[in-house]
């Protein structure tokens, strides 16, 4: 568990220097450890093949769900200088951090750009994890391919963003964002 909260805190740059990064760890490996011990619970009482299947996919949707979370939060984490996956490289000098604005800084700076395809890797990876148990047909596949199909479609729109970013556009980002963070 510690190597997965690592993880997610080596994805963010230390651009928040103020923060304390110890204490961020630790949230970080406390909400995994509870997340992966409720895995180990319930694949306890499941046969060999199966817990093991729980243990691995629990595994394998902790930086994902940490990032959805992120995508949900960005705009009370930006104005908070809180570590987050999604808005490690945006400048704090932006005097309007109102949420239309934020999102402008994201697509400016390529962050979302670069969120989506790392969020979409990791979702990949779950998908053919239970591809390879031949488990297409559950409630937990369905929603991990909702989840990139809406992730793509975000990523289609931010595909065809030029250097102006009207207001229309930031509307239909957002509303896209919103649309991900709903689909999980």
């Amino acid at each position: 568990v510690g190597g997965v909260a690592t993880g997610e805190l080596n994805s963010v740059s230390n651009d928040f220097a103020n923060r304390d990064i110890n204490l961020q760890y630790d949230k970080a490996i406390d909400k995994n450890r509870h997340i992966m011990l409720a895995a180990y619970a319930i694949s306890a009482n499941c046969d060999d093949k199966l817990g093991s299947l729980i243990v691995k996919l629990s595994e394998s949707l902790l930086l994902p769900v940490q990032m959805l979370d992120d995508l949900s939060d960005f705009q009370v984490d930006y104005q908070s200088k809180r570590l987050s996956t999604l808005i490690t490289n945006l400048s704090l000098d932006v005097r309007d951090n109102s949420k239309f604005e934020i999102i402008r800084e994201l697509i400016k700076s390529g962050s979302l750009l670069r969120f989506g395809k790392k969020l979409e890797a990791t979702m990949v990876g779950a998908i053919n994890l239970l591809e390879s148990h031949n488990k297409q047909q559950t409630f937990a596949y369905e929603l991990l391919q909702s989840v990139l199909v809406e992730n793509q479609k975000l990523q289609e729109l931010l595909s065809n963003v030029g250097k102006d970013v009207s207001k229309k556009t930031l509307h239909n980002v957002e509303r896209q964002m919103s649309y991900l963070c709903l689909s999980s």
